[in-house]
């Protein structure tokens, strides 16, 4: 029995090292809002089909409507290969925002870091130069 919060403490101990997001929160805001983020992060990955996440301190990013980031852009003509996602993949509003900004800055070049199905790359392609 008394081997068990050893392991716990090895285990929260190595997500610390290896989450990086972890480190930044310890730098920045603490230890206290540093292991709140790993406890969600370890229930999640423990309890993700169960999961309904509640958080006291919710991380809220600003929004901000795209019109106002990139001027001139139209949504209103994107085509969208594959644009049904499977679980945890790219949403379709996200995918039409990406291809969207890639129409409107019509880059040199791309790099798209993914593992899913390569929806997103694909329709990055279909509207790029």
């Amino acid at each position: 029995m008394r081997e068990k919060p050893n392991i716990i403490r090895r285990i929260m101990r190595f997500l610390f090292v290896a989450n990086l997001a972890a480190f930044y929160l310890l730098l920045r805001e603490g230890k206290k809002k540093a292991f709140a983020y790993l406890h969600q992060i370890w229930t999640i990955y423990i309890w993700r089909q169960d999961l309904v996440l509640r958080s006291t301190h919710p991380l809220l990013l600003p929004e901000i409507p795209i019109e106002v980031l990139y001027p001139g852009i139209d949504l209103s003509q994107i085509e969208l290969l594959y644009p049904l996602p499977r679980a945890g993949g790219v949403r379709v509003d996200e995918l039409i925002i990406i291809s969207a900004i890639v129409r409107h800055m019509q880059p040199k070049r791309l790099v798209e870091i993914g593992t899913a199905e390569g929806r997103t790359t694909i329709n990055i392609a279909l509207h790029s130069p």
